[in-house]
């Protein structure tokens, strides 16, 4: 994290939960960024762009011989509204579609999460992992529309487009 607050490259912080962690575990990771992105913007620097929370995908891993079942929906949507809070610093939000189905991704858009992110064009580790998720582009943008909200085309750096 410091090496590129200390380049000025503008980052996504991500925090996986749901493998056995506990909740002093996932506040001390949350306190981390928090003092992080703290030091970055004091100093000058980019800081985090974003925050992404996405939840463990047990099927096809060893870790997941050992924990079984996925994290509740309703557990993953408080942590995202904490992360909002926690992280009032880091601008973007990101609400992780892909670990947790459209279904509560639309509904992490009422809980904090200012960004349902993006296509997958090649994504090889949590889908091997077992989440199994898919969207296109239009799927997207009727999940932000339907819930309320102002879809916008942006850059990974989060500049807009549209």
């Amino acid at each position: 994290m410091e090496v590129a607050h200390q380049l000025g490259v503008k980052i996504t912080a991500t925090m996986m939960i749901g493998y056995g962690e506990t909740i002093s575990h996932r506040i001390q990771h949350l306190e981390k960024l928090r003092q992080s992105q703290r030091r970055a913007l004091d100093s000058g620097k980019a800081g985090f762009i974003s925050f992404i929370p996405w939840t463990f995908q047990p099927d096809n891993t060893p870790l997941g011989k050992i924990i079984s079942g996925r994290m509740p929906a309703e557990e993953y949507l408080r942590w995202l509204a904490l992360s909002r809070l926690y992280l009032y610093d880091i601008p973007n939000v990101q609400v992780s579609w892909l670990t947790v189905g459209l279904k509560d991704g639309r509904r992490g858009l009422h809980f904090g999460a200012n960004d349902i992110g993006s296509t997958m064009i090649e994504e090889n580790v949590i889908s091997k992992a077992g989440a199994n998720h898919k969207a296109t582009e239009q799927m997207l943008v009727n999940v932000i529309v339907e819930e309320g909200f102002k879809p916008v085309k942006r850059k990974a750096d989060y500049t807009r487009l549209s």
